[in-house]
C-alpha cells in the first residue's frame, strides 16, 4: 500500500502545482500528460482511498475518489477548450476517449459520474465534436469511393464478391461506433449511431448511382449489385445486436439534437 504521502493526489494544490502553473507540464497541446497522471493516481491510490475512507462512505468511496480526480482535469480543460483550433480539439477528443477506455479497465464506468464526458457532451462542445467527426468520416468515405482500387474484388462473409470500397466503408462504420461504445451514455451513443446510419445511407446512394452509370455488360455491374445486397444484409444483422437495440429504443423514447449537430461545418 502506498499510503498517504506527499504526492497524495487529493492534497490541495497537487494538480494545480503540476499542470496549472507556468511549468513545462502545463502545455495546452498535451492533455495526455495530465490525463495519464490522473490514471496513474487512480491505479496507485484507489485501494488506499477505499481503506481509509471506505468505512465512512461504504461502496461510494472509490467512486468519489475517481470523480474528484476527473474534476481536476475538467477544471483545466474547461478553459483550454476555448483556446484550441479544430485539429487540437480532435486530439483532445481522442485522448478523452482513450482515457475513459483505460479507466474502464480499472473501474466500472456505469457506477460513477464522468465529469469529463459531461464537459464534452454539453451542447456547444458536443456539436463541435460531432461536426468534426462527421467531416472526418465523410472525407474518408469520399476518398475510398474515389480510389482507383475501389472496384477491386473482395470475398464477403456470404461467399460472393463485393468491391473493396464497401469493405472499407463498413470498417469505417464499425470504427465510428467503437469510438464511444464503452461510454455508458445512451445520448452520446445515439448521436454516433445516427452518424453511422448517415454513412451507410450515403454509400448506398453512391452504389445506386454507380449502377445507373454502369452497363449490364460491365463486369463491375454485378459487383455493385452484390455490394448493395451485402450492405443491406449487414444492416439486418446489426439490427439484432443488443447495443443497437438499446440505442434504437433510446432514440424512440427521447429526442436529441444529433440531427442538427451532424450538419457539417461550412
Amino acid at each position: 500500500s502506498s499510503g498517504i504521502n506527499a504526492e497524495w493526489p487529493l492534497r490541495p494544490g497537487q494538480f494545480k502545482f503540476r499542470f496549472m502553473r507556468k511549468v513545462k507540464t502545463n502545455d495546452i497541446k498535451k492533455p495526455e500528460w495530465y490525463l495519464t497522471k490522473i490514471l496513474s493516481w487512480i491505479k496507485e491510490y484507489q485501494g488506499v482511498f477505499e481503506d481509509v475512507f471506505g468505512k465512512l462512505f461504504l461502496e461510494t468511496s472509490s467512486s468519489l475518489f475517481v470523480e474528484q480526480l476527473c474534476e481536476f482535469a475538467v477544471l483545466k480543460m474547461r478553459d483550454d477548450l476555448g483556446k484550441i483550433d479544430n485539429t487540437l480539439f480532435t486530439h483532445y477528443v481522442d485522448e478523452i476517449l482513450k482515457f475513459h477506455k483505460e479507466l474502464n479497465e480499472v473501474t466500472d464506468l456505469t457506477q460513477i459520474r464522468l465529469p469529463l464526458m459531461e464537459l464534452f457532451t454539453r451542447e456547444l462542445t458536443l456539436k463541435r465534436w460531432l461536426q468534426l467527426e462527421t467531416i472526418s468520416a465523410f472525407e474518408f468515405l469520399t476518398n475510398i469511393q474515389s480510389d482507383n482500387d475501389k472496384f477491386d474484388r473482395r470475398n464477403s462473409s456470404y461467399n460472393y464478391e463485393i468491391p473493396l470500397m464497401t469493405v472499407r466503408m463498413l470498417t469505417l462504420v464499425k470504427a465510428t461506433g467503437e469510438r464511444v461504445h464503452s461510454i455508458p451514455s445512451s445520448a452520446l451513443n445515439n448521436c454516433f449511431y445516427t452518424l453511422q446510419a448517415d454513412i451507410l445511407k450515403e454509400h448506398l446512394i453512391f452504389l445506386t448511382e454507380s449502377v445507373k452509370k454502369l452497363g449490364y455488360n460491365d463486369e463491375k455491374y454485378l459487383l455493385v449489385i452484390n455490394s448493395v445486397v451485402y450492405v443491406l444484409m449487414v444492416i439486418e444483422e446489426w439490427s439484432f445486436d443488443t447495443h443497437f437495440i438499446k440505442i434504437s429504443r433510446f432514440k424512440k423514447e427521447k429526442s436529441t439534437d444529433c440531427d442538427s449537430a451532424l450538419i457539417p461545418l461550412l
